[in-house]
């Protein structure tokens, strides 16, 4: 077995599956105090939605994301099963032939749709609807075994998919990288943090990522505003709200 094997028959137990965070059981599983605290995290996410029609999505959903195609080639046997169970909503702990797992990965049109900075990130469909995503950033171990799969992303409802990086505990969590992705009509995504300061990044090619000149002090939420500065979006990293 590969040294990837035992790793994703540990993470696989209690994973998911209606919103599959695989990101969420991988960072549980790690001992870096670093841990990535998305939607998928309930239990220390209170998440607060604001309803904006604005949002350009609805009937083009099937025109977003585009991108460089993956082959399967490039997906070793342990990750097509990972990527095509989670894709196709069912538990990665339920066997699978290789030709199922490989059929699939094929279904669900994984792709490569921005780089920054070394890193990738890939959308994957989410049989009945929405969509999988994963990032690999340089000097991961084990590349495409991460994915996060959400039913409601991209839409009105979830119009960001956040996998930033937290330190700090559960009560004070300090931003380490601001990282994720959003629908087409979000074009800035910002960090709200406890003294009531922002600092934003740009979305392009529906990927926003900032690593430099982040608050130092413990963070509320993360907010998705439009091309107006809107707010269209807001939810709670912290236990109890993060305000109005």
């Amino acid at each position: 077995m590969s040294e990837l094997g035992p790793v994703l028959n540990e993470l696989v137990s209690g994973a998911p599956v209606d919103q599959a965070s695989w990101q969420d059981v991988v960072a549980r599983a790690r001992h870096a105090k670093r841990r990535r605290l998305g939607l998928a995290a309930a239990g220390a996410a209170a998440v607060v939605a604001l309803a904006i029609p604005a949002l350009g999505i609805g009937g083009r959903l099937t025109d977003l994301f585009t991108g460089e195609p993956v082959s399967t080639d490039q997906l070793s046997s342990e990750q097509m099963h990972v990527l095509g169970a989670m894709a196709s909503g069912v538990s990665p702990r339920l066997p699978a032939s290789a030709q199922e797992s490989l059929a699939r990965v094929r279904a669900s049109d994984l792709r490569r749709i921005a780089a920054r900075d070394g890193s990738s990130y890939y959308v994957a469909h989410r049989h009945g609807g929405g969509l999988c995503v994963m990032i690999s950033h340089p000097g991961d171990q084990h590349p495409f075994s991460s994915y996060f799969c959400s039913p409601d992303f991209p839409s009105p409802k979830q119009p960001i998919l956040d996998e930033s990086v937290f330190g700090g505990s559960l009560d004070a969590p300090v931003i380490r990288r601001l990282e994720g992705f959003a629908a087409d009509g979000v074009a800035k995504v910002a960090v709200l943090t406890a003294g009531g300061s922002e600092a934003e990044t740009l979305v392009q090619d529906n990927v926003y990522v900032r690593t430099e000149g982040l608050p130092k002090e413990s963070v509320l939420g993360i907010i998705a505003r439009d091309a107006e500065g809107t707010a269209v979006y807001k939810f709670c990293v912290v236990r109890g709200g993060c305000g109005n």
